[in-house]
């Protein structure tokens, strides 16, 4: 069937489906890409700010303007095990 074009997320340059966390390529206004896992390239673009290079809480950046997710257990961290965890969720019932 024919092919029909959907407009990607303002904050996407290119995405594989529209919504927030589908971009592939991130707008220059919204440069730092969130990898929603390392397996998965899709994520959500934003603006750099805040302490932890632009990434959001629950995500680690890894330079370049990426960030890629933490533990399921963690709300912050320094890379994708659990014992990178910085802070931990509050239902996580115990810290590293």
């Amino acid at each position: 069937g024919p092919q029909t074009c959907v407009k990607c997320s303002p904050n996407c340059l290119r995405c594989n489906t529209p919504g927030l966390a589908q971009c592939t390529q991130c707008q220059p206004a919204t440069p730092v890409f969130h990898k929603a896992n390392l397996a998965i390239t899709e994520g959500s673009c934003w603006a750099i700010a805040g302490n932890n290079n632009g990434c959001q809480s629950g995500f680690y950046s890894t330079g370049a303007n990426e960030c890629v997710a933490c533990h399921s257990s963690c709300l912050t961290c320094v890379g994708p095990d659990e014992p990178d965890c910085l802070t931990c969720r509050s239902w996580s019932p115990y810290f590293h």
